[in-house]
């Protein structure tokens, strides 16, 4: 499912997010995030049962 494209969201939403250098580096794209941000957003579902397999199939 996806609200905006990959491109959208990389040039309009993640430009505005700040990343700390400190830490660990992030396993998953912070695309990904958005893209399961916005869907929770639209269809209002509790956090845990995102599927979170269809946005992040990567190891978690």
């Amino acid at each position: 499912m996806e609200v905006l494209s990959k491109d959208n969201i990389r040039t309009w939403i993640l430009p505005s997010l700040t990343f700390s250098p400190q830490g660990r580096p992030s396993a998953v794209d912070p695309t990904e995030l958005v893209e399961v941000i916005f869907y929770k957003l639209k269809t209002g579902c509790q956090w845990r049962f995102l599927p979170v397999k269809q946005f992040l199939p990567g190891p978690l």
